[in-house]
């Protein structure tokens, strides 16, 4: 196996990591963005025949690739012959990635080739979650939450809108050019130095800070392509010790994921009543995409239910509609790391197992309100136990589909709940983006429609997100919640202000 990744090592020791880093930045954005190379980059293969790199090569790939020229590719500043500008260098980089992805395959390994498809989903996917004001906009209202705002700027250093503005300005910058400047004046922003450089503090990494944690946490097994990249959370490298200013942004894409859904590793704290502030929150963005449901529909937040001496919160929402009516429950909690890499079969099924508590969780709350004296129109009514997480959980491998099936209905045996109540009422789990779109479907069509649909028999195994584009490609999810006026507004206001202070200079 060691020699195996000496043809990973010595394709990428004669590339100059500065040069490389940035040509990585123009292969992202074409193969990413579809944005075209500078006419300097001529690939042309030993026939004369120009070649479309975006054929050939996918963004997760220069992931990979980005990962392993930070360990392996030449820091010292001098001149390399080899460049990545080049087709054959490139090439022969890609193929020893390849080659030892490939050479480090088990599919014998328990949970064979399923597993695999379980980490290749959380690889990949992600990616087409495309940034927006609207997906900007739910990371603001929920960090704006009354409640999360005071952990966020004591964790963060800064308030929540200025931490926006100048997430929208890195990323912009990231967006237009692979080199930026720590020092740049954010003042025009309204944003002072101290605030700026606490921001950067938190995404800048020096080549030395990124190269070892890659060490640390690298694996040379059949988990090798999928990793942790330490890109992805330092997306910023300070290259040259001289001029720790100077950043280069390798991975576009791990910025953007860094400054939305990454917050919470900054903000994360234990105790002082964090995690129930932040569950508090998750729940206040899935009340306010409630909020854009038709009056066809009611929505409701169940009081708490006591059952002799025990006290139970119930679900979170009840939404009807005509017969039909949704328990849903909102969780937290985000697939941890060990979860989504699964070296082992047990670090997938320890995760699961929260999903399939939760979901167990609504079927006690179904059961207590179904049981009430006066839950006479339930006996008509199509039910289904919905549990929504603010990050999606990806359940796209039968691995994981079928651990929590298994999950869920030992948990029913053991809890006493009666047996035929997963028949009766369906579990689905959403992430909150893709339950924004089930919101947007239902405004049209009728919420049986739009959640019975799942268990049909053709889109068996589908993921919700997969199945709500197909069946109901053409509805407006960016309003949903008005999660894209708050962060519209919020930039309005800040290119107004900073049109006034220049006119104040003229």
């Amino acid at each position: 196996m060691s020699a195996d990744y000496g043809r990973v090592k010595v394709a990428l020791r004669g590339l100059g990591l500065e040069d490389s880093l940035i040509h990585l930045w123009h292969y992202c954005r074409l193969t990413g963005d579809g944005i075209p190379l500078p006419h300097q980059y001529q690939h042309i293969d030993g026939r004369g025949v120009h070649i479309r790199l975006e054929k050939h090569v996918f963004p997760h790939q220069l992931d990979i690739l980005g990962r392993e020229l930070m360990l392996h590719a030449d820091r010292s500043g001098k001149p390399s012959v080899r460049t990545l500008a080049s087709w054959n260098d490139l090439a022969r980089a890609m193929n020893a990635l390849y080659y030892y992805g490939d050479a480090v395959f088990d599919g014998d390994k328990k949970g064979g080739v399923m597993l695999t498809l379980h980490r290749i989903a959380h690889q990949q996917l992600p990616r087409f979650s495309r940034l927006s004001s609207a997906k900007m906009g739910r990371y603001l209202a929920l960090y704006r939450f009354h409640s999360l705002a005071p952990f966020f700027e004591t964790q963060i250093g800064i308030d929540v809108d200025t931490y926006f503005v100048m997430a929208f300005a890195v990323i912009s910058a990231s967006a237009q050019r692979p080199c930026s400047n720590r020092l740049t004046d954010y003042s025009v922003l309204g944003i002072d130095p101290g605030s700026a450089e606490r921001f950067f503090s938190r995404v800048v990494g020096t080549t030395d800070e990124i190269r070892k944690k890659l060490i640390d946490d690298q694996r040379l097994g059949d988990c090798w392509e999928y990793t942790f990249n330490a890109l992805h959370f330092k997306p910023l490298v300070a290259f040259d010790a001289d001029h720790p200013e100077r950043l280069i942004c390798p991975l576009p894409y791990a910025v953007e994921s860094r400054l939305t859904e990454g917050i919470f590793f900054d903000v994360a704290t234990k105790g002082a009543g964090f995690e129930r502030a932040y569950g508090d929150g998750v729940e206040y963005i899935i009340g306010r995409m409630l909020q854009s449901l038709p009056s066809t529909y009611s929505v409701s937040q169940p009081a708490k239910q006591r059952v002799g001496k025990l006290e139970f919160a119930g679900a979170d929402f009840i939404i009807d509609q005509d017969q039909s009516r949704a328990y849903i429950e909102c969780k937290a909690k985000r697939l941890a790391l060990r979860g989504r890499v699964a070296e082992k079969l047990e670090d997938l099924r320890s995760e699961i197992q929260y999903l399939a508590n939760a979901i167990l969780q609504n079927y006690r709350n179904i059961d207590r309100e179904t049981s009430k004296p006066d839950a006479t129109n339930d006996a008509q009514c199509r039910i289904f136990s919905i549990v929504i997480t603010l990050e999606d959980w990806l359940l796209f491998s039968n691995v994981a589909t079928d651990m929590l099936e298994r999950l869920v209905t030992e948990g029913l045996e053991k809890s006493g709940l009666p047996a035929d109540l997963k028949q009766r009422v369906p579990y689905l789990v959403f992430g909150a983006e893709t339950f924004q779109h089930a919101v947007a479907a239902m405004t049209i069509h009728p919420m049986s429609d739009v959640f019975g649909g799942l268990g049909a028999p053709q889109y068996e195994g589908w993921v919700p997100s997969t199945y709500l584009q197909t069946c109901f490609p053409d509805v407006k999810t960016s309003s949903i919640g008005g999660f894209d006026k708050d962060f519209n507004s919020l930039v309005h206001s800040l290119l107004s202000d900073t049109k006034m202070r220049r006119n104040r200079t003229l």
